[in-house]
């Protein structure tokens, strides 16, 4: 989900548009879209591209997030496939395993 970019904006994307969406482009809560770009921002603020997240405990927040972000995409996307494709595994350069879900 993450865009791997400096200030990518809105981390969703549709099959239908390989070149990515905005959030006005998506039928979900403001409340959702706020909490979608929050965790993208999270990432552009914390995940470094060499090293990745500076500790496991981030990395844990920001998975644990996106899964709760997903189970709330299924509910307001009800007629869609929702994949969580989380490959923002790094922690200080040494890849880690998917953290446990809750």
């Amino acid at each position: 989900m993450a865009e791997y970019s400096m200030g990518a904006g809105f981390p969703l994307w549709s099959d239908a548009d390989v070149a990515g969406t905005e959030s006005n482009d998506w039928d979900l809560s403001e409340e959702l879209k706020d909490a979608l770009s929050s965790w993208q921002a999270d990432f552009d603020n914390n995940y470094d591209p060499s090293e990745g997240w500076p500790s496991l405990e981030f990395l844990n927040r920001h998975f644990r997030e996106a899964s709760r972000l997903k189970v709330c995409l299924e509910r307001e996307l009800p007629n869609n496939v929702i994949d969580l494709d989380y490959w923002q595994l790094a922690v200080k350069g040494k890849e880690e395993p998917l953290p446990p879900t809750d």
